[in-house]
């Protein structure tokens, strides 16, 4: 573990406050347009796949969020919704970059 620890402490790291309500439910709610725009796929991760499938669209306010459905975790769910909404703030003159799992570790 302090192996990894000094790799990522070598890196530069943006650092982001806990995400809390409103941003669950905006980030929850970007991804699903993303998706239902077609703009976004994945290569079938199976974790991605199972969370998000069993995540359970929770109301709240005037929108919604991710919640368990049973056992399942939908952390993944998070994960990529946030991804998605930080991929999408980065300025487009910057370029469009797709990772795949065939990409070199720098």
């Amino acid at each position: 573990m302090s192996a990894l620890r000094s790799d990522f402490g070598k890196l530069k790291f943006k650092r982001f406050n806990e995400f809390k309500g409103d941003q669950l439910c905006s980030a929850a709610m970007e991804l699903a347009d993303q998706v239902a725009a077609g703009r976004i796929s994945h290569s079938g991760d199976e974790l991605l796949t199972t969370q998000l499938l069993s995540a359970a669209r929770l109301n709240v306010g005037d929108g919604w969020r991710f919640g368990r459905k049973g056992d399942i975790d939908c952390d993944s769910s998070y994960a990529l919704s946030f991804a998605v909404r930080l991929a999408r703030s980065i300025p487009e003159s910057q370029g469009l970059r797709v990772v795949t799992l065939d990409d070199e570790a720098a």
